[in-house]
């Protein structure tokens, strides 16, 4: 396994009409969200409006959970749902119509390409080992800090770092809060 770190000094971020996306990870690493030139895209954006309107991505397989606040996610002609921080996660395609109601700050799987993943959340009060269900293909994960800090692996993180664990295949993650703290985690499975 190769496990690199990044920080904010690594993100991208940008402002839309309704408040600021950071762009966490990008593969492959030459790829561009802009020229939609990507297999993985993953973020995090602030709505800072309450009502915003999804950008059109047709081909794009897309998965959001929240990190704050609550939102109702209307899919015309689809569904609607009420979302709240880390207990859902809604898994749509980036073509469907989609609108949102709610200030929030979200995390965001975008998928294509042939590119599959899981979006979960994983809160660690203690010592945790994580063990990812075996995919068909290049596995990848990525483990985003969303609160608290401590150890991955033996690496030490802090809120709102991230580690990429290339060329997984099915190796023990250990998740080691620093003492008396919980660590919560955003978790991107991916196979490419």
């Amino acid at each position: 396994m190769k496990m690199t770190i990044k920080s904010s000094t690594d993100y991208k971020t940008t402002e839309w009409s309704g408040g600021k996306t950071t762009e966490l990870f990008i593969y492959p690493p030459d790829g561009d969200y802009a020229a939609r030139r990507f297999d993985v895209r993953i973020s995090s954006a602030t709505v800072e409006v309450e009502h915003s309107v999804f950008t059109s991505l047709p081909g794009v397989q897309r998965k959001l959970m929240l990190l704050e606040g609550e939102m109702k996610l209307v899919h015309k002609g689809h569904r609607e749902r009420v979302m709240r921080p880390f207990a859902d996660v809604d898994a749509f395609p980036g073509e469907w119509e989609t609108e949102s109601y709610g200030k929030v700050r979200d995390f965001n799987l975008m998928t294509c390409n042939g590119a599959k993943g899981r979006l979960s959340c994983v809160e660690a009060e203690g010592d945790t080992d994580l063990l990812m269900p075996e995919m068909i293909g290049k596995e990848m994960i990525i483990l985003y800090v969303i609160a608290g800090s401590g150890k991955i692996n033996d690496h030490e993180l802090g809120e709102t770092e991230l580690m990429v664990i290339e060329d997984y295949s099915g190796e023990t993650i250990a998740v080691r809060p620093a003492a008396g703290k919980q660590m919560k985690l955003a978790v991107s499975h991916l196979a490419l």
